[in-house]
């Protein structure tokens, strides 16, 4: 019996601490998801032009490669999040991603959006 609640101690300590890193972790997945998904489609012009508008469709393209940071936490709620980012260490744009699954992080960018130089 002793071991039994060793083993269920041990396996709830586990579960907590995959917990708590998949939420501090949270950001940096999406952000990795978003930069990968979006030097994957800026090859696919037909794809990009459905989640960009002009300017950010342009600019994506012309990239050689996409270096994608977000500038603050996640925005959004309820299954988007939603963050302004830098793309290249310029220009300011808006990254909606929906969240497909929590635990563990998956999610799929919806939309691109060019904020401008502030």
């Amino acid at each position: 019996m002793r071991r039994f609640i060793r083993l269920l101690i041990q396996l709830m300590l586990f579960l907590m601490a995959y917990l708590f890193l998949e939420g501090i972790t949270f950001d940096w997945h999406a952000q990795t998801v978003a930069q990968t998904q979006l030097n994957i489609l800026k090859n696919q012009p037909n794809k990009l032009k459905r989640i960009c508008d002009k300017q950010t469709y342009n600019q994506i393209r012309k990239a050689r490669q996409i270096k994608l940071s977000f500038t603050t936490d996640n925005q959004g709620g309820s299954g988007i999040a939603y963050y302004p980012a830098k793309i290249n260490h310029s220009k300011y744009y808006g990254i909606t991603l929906k969240i497909n699954s929590e635990i563990p992080t998956k999610f799929t960018l919806v939309r691109i959006r060019y904020f401008g130089k502030h």
